[in-house]
C-alpha cells in the first residue's frame, strides 16, 4: 500500500542502483533533486542545496566527531599519514 513503510521500503529496494567497483565493492547510487536529503546511519544527512551546471553543492550535517572531507583532500591526508609512518621507521 503507498504510503506504508513497508510499500516504501520495498520501493526503495526495488529501485536503488548498485554499482561494482574493482569487481569487489559496491557503490549504492542514488538520485536527489534540489532540497532533497539522504541519511546515513542515524546521525548523518547529505542535502542536495544547489545544482548549477556541472557542480552539485551539498550541506552535510554529522556529529563533531566524524570527520567529512572531499576526497582529494582525504587523499593528501592518508598521503601524509603514511610518510610520517614510513619517517618513524
Amino acid at each position: 500500500m503507498p504510503g506504508s513503510l513497508a510499500f516504501y521500503s520495498f520501493f526503495c529496494m526495488k529501485h536503488k542502483t548498485r554499482y561494482k567497483l574493482n569487481g569487489v565493492l559496491e557503490m549504492l547510487v542514488l538520485s536527489r533533486h534540489k532540497d532533497e536529503s539522504i541519511v546515513i546511519g542515524d546521525d548523518i544527512e547529505i542535502n542536495v542545496v544547489e545544482v548549477r551546471g556541472g557542480k552539485v553543492r551539498l550541506g552535510i550535517t554529522a556529529p563533531k566527531e566524524t570527520p567529512v572531507h572531499r576526497r582529494e583532500i582525504y587523499d593528501a591526508i592518508q598521503r601524509e599519514k603514511r610518510i610520517k609512518a614510513a619517517q618513524v621507521y
